[in-house]
């Protein structure tokens, strides 16, 4: 048996199990009634940040291509939002200041206030959009943040949705161990006092 068998088959998930991604399209938002619900969110935050309704500070730049996003409105207007606090905080910085080290999850609701200079943990569904370069994190590239060795899971073989499924639902166990070490090691830890 593979080491990639024995993970999907001690319960994290099947491949034929993984569901498939939805893509929330406007009409789609309209009809359930949160269109409304997501823009009201959107000018709270907007007009607790001193903002105006249509300031589009980072998807109006002609350089910005959104890769790896839905073209979906609600994703740029979290990203114009973040970026703009993120300007306002850091006044004097150039655009490429302000971005570098940025991340944003935009698939979360703009009232947590999705970005941030550090990166979010990896969730099933979440989708990490940097600034800095303009792309949204790939499956395999979450995998690694969380420890696993590179090629560990065969791209090939698998959909980037399928890999951020298990990125979500998984933990390396070096990390986890190293971790550990890290915690009992520690000089200022209980144990270690006489």
């Amino acid at each position: 048996m593979q080491p990639i068998d024995l993970v999907f088959r001690i319960g994290i998930f099947t491949v034929d199990e993984a569901p498939p991604r939805r893509r929330a399209s406007s009409r789609g938002l309209r009809e359930s009634g949160d269109l409304a619900n997501w823009r009201a969110k959107h000018a709270q935050v907007r007009a607790a940040h001193g903002l105006p309704p249509d300031y589009q500070p980072w998807t109006s730049q002609a350089h910005v291509k959104l890769r790896g996003l839905p073209d979906s409105e609600r994703y740029r207007d979290i990203l114009d939002i973040g970026f703009a606090i993120m300007q306002k905080r850091f006044a004097g910085k150039s655009t490429a200041q302000v971005a570098k080290g940025l991340w944003a999850s935009p698939s979360q609701c703009v009232s947590r206030s999705p970005w941030s200079y550090s990166l979010a943990t990896p969730t099933t569904s979440l989708e990490i959009y940097s600034y800095e370069k303009d792309w949204v994190l790939s499956g395999d590239s979450m995998l690694r943040l969380l420890g696993w060795p590179e090629n560990r899971f065969p791209v090939e073989k698998f959909s980037n949705h399928e890999l951020r499924g298990l990125a979500g639902e998984s933990f390396s166990i070096p990390i986890v161990t190293q971790l550990t070490m890290a915690f009992y090691l520690n000089a200022l830890a209980p144990w270690w006092r006489e």
